[in-house]
């Protein structure tokens, strides 16, 4: 196994909840740390960039439609040695060696002996701490399966950022799938010890943002901002007796040039006969 260890991190600036709780119990969203296996393939899916347009007696054009979004793929293993927990297992062993030498003494024959009473029942505990916790990687797992759950109080899964040795860490992801293949698992508790998985990343590109938006944008907020400001963009008007649609653009506008506006917005072909009460929509003058 290689020592090539890729760090993915929960980003929780773009999950519009900086106290986002995860699967794991009351803990925020956390890092997993994971061991690459063999290389990433990195490369765009699906279908844009260039595109061959037919032009009749025409050389065919090459027209630039979009850029697909970057697709990661890796295989990686999740065992005790990168695992939530570890930190646990090394503060753990230490409290252990110093307990050996707080509840110990020399007798005169040379020999280390133990205070047993005392020294036993600090270090059972310490030793059911490192049996639940030392080989156990259900942490990372629960994790890794929660961010493909739209995060509490939002509507998507929460964007990720990698580190370590693999192309892409300059881009923003998503969690598109999850594969969990062979596991070891303790004996005992049937926890799994490790965890070998396949994990395909979608670059994040936001929908219709830009980069003024891309921290907070939402689609729906924009959509009736826009709906608003548009219906704020029109007055309604009722036709009356001798009005014609001359006399109403020299009314509101004080030109006659108004008057295709007011037609084709209102979709009047017969701009010469205008009904009593019909309802115009007439352009706010800027």
């Amino acid at each position: 196994m290689s020592n090539s260890y890729i760090t993915i991190t929960p980003l929780s600036l773009f999950t519009g909840n900086l106290k986002a709780p995860s699967a794991l119990r009351n803990n925020f969203y956390q890092p997993v740390k994971l061991n690459l296996v063999d290389y990433a393939t990195y490369n765009q899916s699906g279908s844009g960039g260039w595109q061959v347009v037919d032009r009749p007696k025409m050389v065919a054009a090459t027209q630039w439609y979009d850029r697909s979004p970057f697709q990661l793929q890796f295989d990686a293993i999740i065992d005790q040695n990168n695992s939530n927990m570890s930190g646990i297992n090394a503060s753990t062993s230490i409290v252990s060696e110093q307990l050996k030498s707080t509840y110990s003494s020399i007798g005169s024959d040379g020999t280390l002996s133990y205070d047993s009473n005392t020294y036993f029942n600090v270090s059972t505990t310490i030793d059911s701490l490192n049996s639940a916790n030392t080989f156990s990687i259900e942490d990372s797992c629960i994790a890794l399966e929660s961010w493909m759950d739209k995060v509490d109080g939002t509507l998507t899964p929460p964007v990720l950022q990698i580190d370590g040795p693999i192309p892409g860490t300059q881009r923003l992801w998503v969690l598109y799938s999850l594969e969990f293949d062979d596991a070891v698992r303790d004996p005992l508790s049937g926890l799994r010890i490790q965890q070998t998985c396949k994990i395909t990343l979608y670059e994040y590109q936001p929908p219709y943002a830009n980069q003024t938006q891309f921290y907070n944008y939402s689609p729906t907020s924009q959509w009736t901002q826009t709906t608003q400001s548009n219906l704020q963009q029109y007055s309604i008007y009722t036709v009356k007796q001798g009005d014609t649609l001359i006399s109403i653009a020299n009314q509101f506008y004080g030109s006659a040039t108004y008057v295709n506006n007011i037609a084709t917005l209102n979709n009047i072909t017969d701009t010469a006969n205008l009904p009593v009460g019909t309802k115009l929509s007439l352009p706010v003058s800027s």
